[in-house]
């Protein structure tokens, strides 16, 4: 997917920055259609982890993950409940993207970036390290020029966030990075928000039906288990 000319501009930074001596080891020298191309693979993964329902921590740039649930639970106070039914994605900045820096997480409406309360956040929802290899798969590079490529990305997005400036990346297939005023968010594409609910919905309803029917297996049997001891009803 294309991406705005001020990404554009990030990425050719990325680039003339990787042709100094800073990254003649490692990876060495990347091109910068192996930056665009690498990026460009890390949003589609990053996305499809999401669509899947999953989770995904990015070293020295932060989590994606699920905020807690948006609809009313009824007043539920089941802590694994909730958990089941976090479903609106969410990137939370790690400490380590902004070293010495603090910096909150945020949620993006309408272009602007408002502080979010990330307290609980993820729950019980399955989460991956960033993979790579799988990436690379993508990219059309090998493992190493890749992970250089979206390594040297998230560096500059970091520098310039350390600045004090605002801070817009297109991340194909997913969203777009905003940073402003000392906060982080991704505002994620509607219709990879849509699917990411209904997989962490249809996720949270397939588990509460496998307990139903476990239950309604053991009353079956005329009893329960409680401490390793079968009480009958």
């Amino acid at each position: 997917s294309k991406i705005s000319t001020k990404s554009q501009r990030i990425l050719q930074d990325v680039a003339l920055k990787s042709t100094g001596q800073l990254h003649q080891i490692g990876a060495g020298m990347v091109s910068p259609e192996a930056i665009e191309s690498s990026w460009e693979a890390f949003g589609a993964y990053i996305a499809r982890q999401l669509r899947n329902g999953k989770g995904v921590s990015i070293p020295k740039f932060g989590q994606f993950t699920f905020t807690a649930a948006d609809v009313d639970l009824g007043g539920t106070t089941n802590q694994d409940e909730r958990n089941r039914l976090y479903r609106t994605p969410v990137f939370l900045a790690g400490k380590d993207f902004t070293p010495g820096m603090r910096i909150q997480t945020g949620i993006v409406s309408g272009g602007n970036v408002r502080p979010y309360d990330n307290h609980g956040a993820s729950g019980n929802i399955p989460k991956v390290k960033i993979n790579y290899l799988d990436i690379s798969l993508s990219s059309g590079y090998n493992k190493d020029v890749t992970r250089a490529a979206i390594e040297r990305t998230i560096r500059q997005l970091s520098d310039k966030a350390r600045k004090g400036g605002y801070v817009s990346m297109d991340i194909p297939s997913l969203g777009t990075f905003l940073f402003k005023s000392g906060i982080a968010g991704v505002n994620f594409h509607g219709d990879l928000v849509a699917e990411a609910k209904d997989t962490v919905k249809n996720r949270a309803r397939t588990m509460k039906s496998g307990a139903l029917t476990q239950m309604n297996l053991t009353r079956s049997m005329g009893g329960f288990r409680s401490g390793g001891i079968t009480v009958t009803a």
